[in-house]
């Protein structure tokens, strides 16, 4: 249309609004529909022009006409022909305030009465077109209607779940577009963030990660992406998803500026990963996969470059601090679990000889591989969150993959820690493809699965790199200042001990490393080559020079690189120079000798792994270990006139050399007694060592000062022995060395005087249960931590028995079995009497113990067991039976009142237990037994404190004041 047509027109038409007494609906309706167009259509700029030029005729004519169509929806129905309309006049107000803001001045309060009335969609329609209108860049509604804004912004909390939502996503465009309202905004997400509602939660995760990385950084407090790091532990799933999510992508948008060394980012945002694998604490298997997921598509998100890959992952570990290397070092020790548990899954998978024969005699047979592959599912299944659909997944794939190789063959490509990294990635990629078409529905709970067993993270292409970042550069004269080098350091030495097999291709460089010039290199070499030679990864080193270079170290070098080159040698099988080795150390033992602590170092990983070299000599090395070098005291602090004087602890590299000596002395025996195994060792020499440790046991920080010895030195011994101890017990040929009477005494080194001991025979207990390294009985001895006064120790321990043990046990069997083994110790525990004061400490033993344990499910159970204590006579020592029923009815006395306290029913326990014989055996029914049970062998003086002071104590509250004053001697802690 000719613009001079549109003059003439667009003046015609003011000229009639402005002198018509009435304008119908349907002509503003048709005059305002045209703004919607396109902004070059002559309707639309014909129609821009008659509202700019009458808009004040029109403003009172908009505002009715608006009215009737919310009071038309008002009086209906609700019916979606007329919810159709008023949407469209939300779309047409829209639309005007963009352009012809001046027409809608009376138009604005209405929509703010809107977002107030009851009616679900008119209140939602207006807030969303509100919203829209202040996410507009150049508005002016700010300041023309504050009135509006505040009821906007209160709709944040509406009580439509649907509408916080729509809310959260409307308020992303005003964020990003008006700097002046953010305060205002941030206190609104961090509200939301806490919302009750978990769609809510998931949804302000998902807007915040939108803003953008520019408004994140200068504008986002930092306290709403720290909220939104709680909500990645959040109870429920999807909100931990988007969570991990939110913070995955924000990190990874902002990753290059943090590499840059940005200071403002990256105190933003460095803590994120850090703050992701604090998640790895919640024990919840869909919490660890979403993690899983995270690591693998934001924090290390695919990167083909090998240099630049292993940049991100040292930068990302650097930032972390000591509990979240810990979690990284559960998140690869997970990944190799369950790397090793597929592996079997594949090996179930192809076929045998014995698959072959489908029937004997007409019967169908079933093959080892298909009768282990039901425990070998469970297995990988059980760690995952939907165990089920993971479970009946993998058999689904056992089932196709015979018709379908390269399914299988992926899988192992996939799993294969010799793989590279492009390779997985591919052979993922494609196996997930495949999945699809082969298991329809079985993706997303397979994914999950291939993450966690897909080697991305720590890959053997990293490794050159990581070896390159160890290498010092010419103007720095020590790395160990370096940073990135400490943490290359410790990714290789964990990639050495739980993927040895990566190295293989790197073998020769770590040999070359060992003849070089510079010490840190020297050392690094030795560490890594001794780590993997323990897998049998092969090293065929023919070159003299090198295998002279390791021995020397035997000689000259310090402890540890003694230590890694014997570990080296008797693994190659170099047999000539351990030989050689032997003989010169065996020529030359003397309690004197500079270089003693170095020999035993040496043939004790001798004596571990090529045992037959050193068994003839073992008569030997036993008499001088103990008979000289054990009996020949180390000086103590010779200034010290008491105990309390003297450190009852030194690190390791404090000790003097013949404290090493020492040590090293004793692990020789221990060693030789573990590997000797198969061929067995004599027993008179068994018996020897196991009587050195229990001399070594009962050797007190009290008893080396008295004999003015070095206190530190027998912390030292006694804690090797206790560990020790376990070890070798935990071994069938040694199991009957260690009966009831000495596993109790055993038990006290956890009530040791020094903490490092205390620390490191519970962490050896800790660590060795989940892996069945140690025996579950093992768990009693944890609750006589309840007097311990470092709370460290006393929360790591409680969260290891509520989060972790029980959990890999049936429940009733392990709570059986630790209830009755504490109570057996504590009968015999050194320190008991029936004395009040006694009492009212033992007393803290139950009450740690039912903080762990009790719930209103087993309470019944637990009191029955305690009871079935007090009908049966102790096995050990008849005479102290009556400590038994002391404790008995004083745990009896304690879970009824925490059944009280917590308002939990105490029923009668219906089945029919047996305790274990070698603590316990029932009394003869009849009047002995009666008599036992109706008896209260608790004093009345104690009954009266306990009416008078005693409060059932809740998980995680300290105890009272009354029973930590009275806790046994034990403050000192170094």
């Amino acid at each position: 249309m000719p613009r001079n047509i549109q003059v003439c027109m667009t003046d015609l038409m003011v000229q009639l609004i402005e002198e018509v007494v009435s304008l119908s609906d349907e002509t503003l309706a048709l005059i305002l529909e045209q703004l919607k167009k396109s902004t070059d259509d002559p309707c639309y700029i014909m129609s821009l022009e008659v509202c700019n030029s009458c808009f004040d005729t029109l403003q009172r004519r908009v505002c009715q006409y608006f009215s009737d169509a919310l009071i038309a929806v008002s009086h209906s129905n609700g019916s979606e022909e007329e919810t159709e309309e008023l949407q469209k006049a939300h779309e047409i107000i829209h639309r005007v305030q963009s352009v012809v803001p001046n027409l809608l001045l009376n138009v604005l309060p209405q929509l703010e009465e809107e977002m107030k009335v009851d009616d679900y969609k008119v209140r939602c329609m207006a807030t969303e077109t509100v919203g829209d209108m202040f996410a507009e860049k150049n508005t002016t509604m700010f300041q023309r209607y504050p009135g509006v804004w505040k009821t906007w912004v209160g709709r944040h909390n509406d009580k439509s779940v649907q509408l916080r939502i729509k809310w959260l996503e409307k308020s992303k465009f005003v964020y990003i577009n008006h700097s002046h309202v953010v305060p205002e905004l941030n206190a609104c997400f961090k509200e939301k963030i806490l919302d009750p509602d978990e769609k809510v939660r998931a949804t302000v995760c998902r807007v915040i990660s939108e803003l953008g990385n520019h408004h994140i950084v200068h504008d986002l407090d930092k306290a709403v992406l720290e909220q939104i790091a709680e909500r990645s532990k959040d109870k429920k799933s999807s909100v931990r998803k988007e969570a991990m999510s939110a913070l995955g992508k924000i990190y990874n948008t902002a990753f290059p500026q943090i590499s840059d060394g940005d200071r403002q980012v990256k105190e933003k945002l460095g803590w994120i990963p850090e703050a992701l694998f604090s998640a790895m604490y919640t024990d919840d298997p869909s919490a660890t996969a979403t993690l899983e997921s995270t690591m693998n598509q934001y924090l290390l998100t695919y990167i083909e470059d090998d240099k630049e890959r292993t940049e991100r992952l040292v930068l990302i570990l650097g930032s972390f601090g000591s509990r979240a290397k810990s979690a990284f070092r559960a998140y690869i020790h997970k990944q190799r679990g369950a790397m090793s548990a597929i592996q079997f899954f594949i090996k179930a998978c192809e076929p045998t000889e014995e698959d072959q024969e489908m029937e004997v005699d007409g019967e169908e047979t079933t093959s080892n591989a298909s009768r282990n592959l039901e425990t070998i599912v469970k297995h990988v299944s059980v760690s995952f969150a939907d165990p089920a659909r993971l479970s009946s997944a993998l058999k689904r794939f056992f089932d196709v993959q015979a018709d379908n190789k390269p399914l299988l063959e992926l899988l192992e490509t996939v799993t294969n820690a010799g793989s590279e990294y492009k390779q997985i990635i591919e052979a993922k990629n494609l196996l997930i493809e495949k999945l699809a078409d082969a298991l329809p529905g079985s993706t997303d709970v397979l994914e999950p699965l291939l993450t966690r067993v897909a080697p991305i993270v720590l890959n053997k292409t990293i490794i050159p790199h990581l070896l390159e970042m160890l290498e010092p550069s010419r103007s720095r004269r020590r790395t160990v200042q370096n940073p990135k080098a400490l943490v290359a350091q410790e990714l290789l030495k964990d990639m050495a001990s739980l993927f040895p097999t990566m190295y293989e291709s790197h073998v020769y460089r770590l040999i070359q490393g060992i003849t070089d010039t510079n010490a840190v290199i020297v050392d690094n070499s030795l560490d890594l080559l001794a780590q993997i030679s323990k897998s049998k990864v092969t090293m065929d080193v023919y070159d003299s020079d090198v295998l002279n270079k390791m021995a020397s170290f035997i000689n000259q070098g310090n402890l540890t690189q003694a230590r890694n080159a014997s570990i080296i040698l008797s693994n190659m099988y170099a047999f000539d120079i351990c030989e050689n080795v032997i003989q010169s150390a065996l020529g030359g033992l003397s309690v004197e000798d500079s270089s003693l602590s170095h020999m035993l170092v040496t043939l004790s990983e001798f004596t571990l792994y090529i045992p037959e070299r050193v068994a003839q000599h073992m008569e030997t090395l036993t008499d001088f270990i103990e008979k000289e070098l054990l009996n020949t005291p180390t000086e103590g602090d010779v200034d010290a006139t008491s105990i309390d004087e003297v450190s009852l602890w030194k690190s390791y590299e404090d000790l003097d050399d013949r404290s090493h000596a020492k040590l090293a002395g004793l692990q020789l025996l221990v060693n030789y007694l573990i590997s000797s195994v198969e061929f067995g060792a004599e027993d008179l020499l068994t018996e020897r060592v196991f009587n050195i440790l229990w001399a070594l046991l009962d050797t007190t920080c009290d008893t080396a000062f008295t004999n003015k010895q070095s206190v530190p030195e027998s912390s030292h011994l006694r804690l090797a022995a206790a560990q020790s101890m376990i070890k070798l017990t935990h071994m069938p040929a040694y199991q009957n060395r260690l009966n009831v009477s000495q596993f109790e005494h055993l038990a006290l080194t956890i009530q040791d005087d020094c903490y490092q001991v205390r620390y490191g025979f519970a962490e050896t207990i800790m660590k060795g249960i989940p892996v069945n390294q140690v025996h579950m009985r093992y768990l009693s001895v944890l609750f006589l931590v309840a007097h311990e006064i470092e709370g460290n120790l006393l929360k790591q321990i409680n969260y290891f028995i509520k989060k972790r043990s029980l959990k890999q046990y049936d429940s009733s069997a392990a709570i059986e079995t630790s209830f009755v083994q504490l109570l057996h110790i504590l009968a015999h525990h050194p320190d008991f009497t029936i004395a009040t004061e006694d009492l009212i400490v033992f007393t803290q033993y139950f009450e740690f113990y039912l903080s762990c344990i009790a719930t209103q499910d087993n309470v019944s159970f637990l009191y029955h067991v305690a009871q079935k204590v007090k009908s049966s006579k102790d096995m050990v020592s008849n005479e102290l039976s009556q400590n038994s029923y002391v404790l008995s009815d004083l745990a009896s006395v304690l879970i009824k009142r925490k059944c009280e306290d917590a308002s939990w029913p105490l029923n009668v326990y219906p089945t029919r237990i047996r305790l274990q014989s070698k603590l316990y055996r029932s009394l003869p029914s009849g009047a002995v037994q009666t008599e036992t049970l109706k008896k209260s062998y608790l004093p009345t003086p104690f009954l009266t404190w306990l009416d008078e002071n005693y409060h059932p104590r809740k998980g995680g509250e300290k105890r009272s004041s009354a029973t930590s004053t009275t806790a046994s001697k034990r403050n000192r802690t170094n």
